[in-house]
């Protein structure tokens, strides 16, 4: 309803039922206000109107009125933890076409709100109300709500809670709702939209300052190359500490850098801190690759020894051989038991005999029979000529599954002829045990000139596990004989685990090279602190501060890089840098729950005064 009074004031939408003395107080404050003005026309200073009656002392007041009590902090606190259910509760009626009377409801108590804020001196922004709206079950619940990963979606998040609680804010003038409601929203997404960009914004310019001001304190640069590294890791950094918490020594003499030993987590941008750190300490990673290349060279060597070692081995045992078989070489033996009889008569024996036959003819040399006998040396004879059959059976024409049965006739022959004669069988002993040590040594240069091969570091891995994968091949070019099938066979345990060790280092080098390259831009952007942003050419003044910080900054990053290169040479040196930093996710985490928290409070403080100030509007 409306009221004038004789004097012309006039009172629009005073809600049916407001009490006649908070009608008489609101025609006095206007009575005031208007008296004010005139007096203030005229030069003269008052007091605000609102303080005083129209006898000019205070007006008597009592949170006993409910007039009154309207006004009270802990009131507007609970009107405004309420809001947003009650402007959900009015969005709903005005939805299925009932919100005309609710909304006069509410623009007639929002009346009486503000008469009784007016009467206890408290206008303006109704922050007690405000307080209650930023505490309410609804803010307190889209805190909840996990952060996005990327500033895009933190804004797409803060422009969806805009929206939503200017929707949820209640429109307190019953003139056409839909408009304010539509601009409540729409002011809301905005603001929720802008707001995470420009908290980002602002940590991320505390970050830069924090690394400006940081490395000038004592321990800066520490502090400063722990933070690289940790935000490096990433959320691998738990892998990487265990892998950096182990002994990484897989070689006596090649000790890995903190990267390296870390190949194994799995983190590219790790991986290429290190092609950062020997950029600012080339001759100290330099020497380290070294010291790891020679290792594993020494590694090898030690089973292969030298070639000159190696020769040494052999004359040693050619002269063995050349006594021992010499003396047994005449021997004759008799062919008249079954065994040897049922054995001359299979293919295999037959074709040895034949070979035997020809090569003593070719060196002028007599060869028995099978009534007179054979001498041992023409039997030793016969069996080089199946061992020839069995270890160039592609040569012969033989196939897998006859290569096998040679195999079978080769050892009967070989047990046969050990029986008949113990002293051939002696030296035959002596010279496989003085073979063992020089196939050892054949293997290991064997694969010593596939460690030392020309090849990228990555492709030598590679080579040299396929050296050691194809073990029936390396020891049958190694050492001309067919029967090795694993190189446990040839190998000392010892040696074995050298070779294995040699295998693992390289590829676990192998595995670094290649993530380096992947994390290379990521690496690089993290560990220049003070970077910012690219711009377009016409953004002049950014571009001149961008260029100064990083003229004074640089000197400073320098240190601090340098100090990172040189902790990332020891693993324990880095493990004990991680360590002191909070874990990357944690610290994110937090960090991100805290700005979001922030954000929605302010968002919806922001839609709230947002909707206050369209109240306002008459």
């Amino acid at each position: 309803m409306d009221i004038q009074t004789r004097d012309g004031i006039l009172l629009r939408g005073i809600p049916d039922g407001t009490p006649e003395e908070v009608i008489r107080a609101r025609i006095e404050k206007v009575r005031s206000e208007r008296n004010f003005a005139e007096i203030k026309a005229e030069g003269n200073v008052v007091k605000p109107p609102q303080m005083f009656t129209p006898s000019g002392e205070k007006p008597e007041l009592s949170y006993s009125d409910p007039a009154v009590l309207r006004g009270h902090p802990l009131v507007r606190f609970a009107e405004g933890a309420a809001s947003p259910v009650i402007g959900a509760a009015q969005l709903a009626a005005n939805v299925v076409g009932a919100g005309e009377p609710v909304n006069e409801f509410i623009a007639g108590s929002e009346q009486q709100a503000q008469e009784a804020r007016r009467q206890l001196g408290s206008e303006g922004v109704d922050f007690w109300k405000l307080g209650g709206t930023v505490l309410s079950p609804a803010v307190l619940a889209a805190m909840k709500i996990a952060p996005a990963g990327t500033v895009l979606g933190r804004a797409g998040q803060g422009a969806a809670v805009g929206a939503a609680f200017g929707a949820a804010s209640p429109v307190s003038d019953d003139s056409d709702y839909w408009m304010k409601k539509i601009v409540q929203v729409g002011t809301g997404a905005v603001i929720g939209g802008g707001i995470p960009p420009a908290i980002d914004a602002t940590r991320k310019g505390a970050q830069i300052t924090r690394n400006i001001f940081d490395p000038l304190l004592p321990g800066g640069s520490e502090r400063g190359a722990a933070r690289i590294i940790a935000e490096t890791a990433g959320p691998k950094r738990a892998a990487i500490e265990a892998e950096l918490a182990k002994n990484q020594t897989l070689v006596p003499g090649s000790s890995p850098t903190a990267p390296e030993a870390a190949a194994r987590a799995g983190s590219p941008e790790f991986s290429a801190l290190q092609r950062i750190a020997a950029d600012h300490r080339p001759s100290a990673y330099s020497d380290i690759a070294k010291a790891q290349e020679a290792a594993r060279q020494a590694a090898v060597r030690k089973v292969g020894q030298t070639p000159a070692e190696l020769k040494a081995a052999e004359a040693v045992r050619s002269a063995s051989g050349q006594q021992n078989y010499g003396s047994v070489v005449d021997d004759m033996i008799a062919m008249t038991d079954d065994r040897i009889k049922t054995l001359l008569e299979r293919p295999s024996m037959k074709e040895a005999l034949k070979k035997a036959k020809t090569l003593a003819e070719e060196q002028g040399k007599s060869f028995g029979n099978t009534e007179q006998g054979f001498t041992v040396g023409n039997l030793q004879a016969v069996k080089m000529s199946l061992d020839d059959l069995v270890k160039n059976p592609e040569r012969f024409g033989i196939g897998a599954s006859e290569v096998n049965a040679i195999q079978r006739t080769r050892g009967e022959f070989v047990n046969w002829l050990a029986k008949e004669s113990p002293k051939w069988d002696r030296a035959r002993q002596i010279y496989a045990n003085q073979s063992r040590p020089i196939n050892e040594m054949q293997v290991g240069q064997e694969l010593e000139r596939a460690l030392v091969k020309p090849v990228g570091e990555g492709e030598r891995a590679g080579v040299f596990a396929g050296a050691m994968r194809d073990a029936p091949r390396t020891l049958k070019r190694a050492t001309g004989q067919p029967r090795f099938e694993e190189l446990e066979e040839v190998l000392k345990p010892e040696n074995l685990s050298s070779v294995k060790g040699v295998l693992a280092d390289l590829a676990r080098k192998a595995e670094f090279e290649r993530l380096a390259p992947l994390g290379r831009a990521k690496a690089a952007e993290i560990s220049m602190p003070f970077g910012l942003p690219a711009t377009g050419p016409l953004q002049q003044s950014y571009m001149i501060f961008k260029t100064v910080l990083g003229r004074v900054s640089k000197g400073i990053n320098e240190k601090t890089l340098d100090t990172m290169a040189d902790a990332l040479q020891l693993p324990s040196t880095t493990l004990k840098i991680l360590q002191k930093v909070p874990a990357e996710k944690q610290a994110a985490m937090i960090d991100n729950i805290i700005a979001a928290k922030l954000g929605r409070g302010a968002i919806a403080a922001a839609a709230s005064l947002s909707g206050e100030g369209i109240n306002e509007v008459q």
